[in-house]
């Protein structure tokens, strides 16, 4: 009985058990000697340490007489019992393991062992990854879009402030003389309604030098003088301005520019959107409206206006203009809706081609020397039919302008003045 034996017997005992067995496990008999001594009331700490220098001993003599045996003595009774305790003392960390492999997210740790998250694989993954940043920036690009419209007027012709330039012709080296005068010709040919012009436009560099300061010269020539030569802003002809500066240098030089009430910044700078009354769109990219009304304009409207094509609205009303109305260079603006012209000096009959274009919808003419009829294009087929021109403004009721259907009830709202 081992609980009534002495320390040096039980190590004999524990030796003779070693020898008939080299599978014998010294850590374990030492844990059972422990578990079975005693009733509960406890050895000394002396007896003890001596039982524990008896095993490091047959530790050291079993290690150099025979390699350690992988398996374990089944032994019956408290040796059973004993390793279980053994066994879990030793289960601390694997129970740290465990624990750690539980707080890993299962969906996580099946990506690392086999690629996928769940039952969906990594490319599954990244394309849904993909999709879904492809349509928040659609989101983004819709709101910004928006809100940049949000600012914009929807009545065509009320005053617009022009936006903070962004755009300048100057970009990149500056074109040569060579290359403006050959391209202003080139711009001026594609135009039916301009063929004239080209007559006035010889196709030699030098004949143009000196010109734009020439009262004498031909505004058509004075014009082309200056985009080739002194136009500040040396526009190069990718630009989409060499031909909107020419029209407007056109109408400075042929309309008396030098004496209008207003002329800030005509033929200087850069930017043709900061010239008094010129409008340009939203991102300063072309021209949409000119006005210069009661700005003490003279003589007649050129021709070369039809050179400006992105023009929405011509207003020149309450001036000195004189001739005939220029209708198919004006007519055949293929944006222009609004034309202001009224109270001016203009005389002959209203040209039937004035409405070329298909999408002017206001015309105001009154109050000048127009004479003959009414062009029958502006009036509607039938009397229920929409009007051509919806907004119209005639002198027809003190017998200058003889009109067929002023007198339709559609015209109510803007009858002959």
């Amino acid at each position: 009985d081992r609980r009534h034996s002495t320390p040096p017997q039980r190590i004999a005992s524990l030796q003779q058990n070693a020898t008939m067995s080299n599978n014998n496990n010294p850590e374990q008999e030492r844990a059972s000697i422990y578990l079975e001594d005693g009733d509960g009331s406890g050895k000394d700490e002396e007896e003890k340490r001596e039982v524990d220098d008896g095993f490091q001993d047959e530790i050291t003599a079993n290690s150099s007489t025979a390699a350690p045996s992988t398996s374990t003595r089944n032994t019956a009774g408290p040796r059973r019992t004993a390793s279980a305790a053994s066994g879990q003392g030793g289960g601390t960390q694997q129970q740290s393991s465990s624990k750690s492999e539980k707080e890993k997210n299962p969906l996580f740790k099946d990506v690392e062992q086999t690629g996928k998250w769940g039952s969906i694989s990594k490319r599954e993954v990244y394309g849904i990854g993909a999709a879904v940043l492809l349509v928040i920036i659609a989101v983004i690009v819709v709101v910004v879009v928006m809100t940049g419209n949000s600012g914009g007027s929807s009545e065509p012709d009320e005053p617009r402030a022009t936006a903070a330039p962004s755009f300048s012709p100057t970009e990149g080296p500056p074109s040569s003389p060579e290359e403006r005068m050959e391209a202003l010709r080139e711009s001026v040919a594609a135009l039916p309604v301009l063929e004239p012009t080209l007559e006035l436009l010889p196709d030699d560099v030098s004949f143009y030098e000196g010109k734009s300061s020439d009262a004498a010269a031909d505004p058509v020539v004075r014009a082309a003088s200056w985009v080739i030569f002194d136009d500040p802003a040396s526009v190069r002809v990718d630009s989409g301005w060499l031909e909107p500066r020419f029209g407007l240098a056109v109408i400075y030089y042929a309309m008396g520019g030098d004496d209008w009430t207003n002329k800030d910044n005509w033929l200087g700078g850069d930017i043709v959107c900061e010239w008094h009354g010129v409008e340009c769109n939203r991102f300063q990219e072309h021209i949409e409206e000119i006005d210069l009304s009661a700005n003490n304009l003279v003589n007649s409207i050129p021709d070369q206006i039809n050179i400006i094509q992105d023009l929405r609205s011509l207003l020149m009303s309450r001036n000195s203009i004189s001739g005939q109305i220029p209708g198919l260079a004006i007519g055949s603006l293929p944006k222009l809706t609004i034309l202001y012209l009224n109270e001016n000096e203009l005389s002959g009959v209203i040209p039937t081609d004035l409405t070329t274009n298909g999408v002017i919808s206001t015309l105001y003419l009154q109050k000048n020397n127009l004479a003959g009829s009414f062009p029958r294009p502006f009036c509607p087929p039938f009397a229920d039919e929409p009007l051509p021109v919806p907004n119209l403004g005639l002198d027809c009721e003190d017998g200058k302008v003889f009109c067929t259907c002023c007198n339709n009830e559609q015209y109510e709202q803007s009858p002959c003045f």
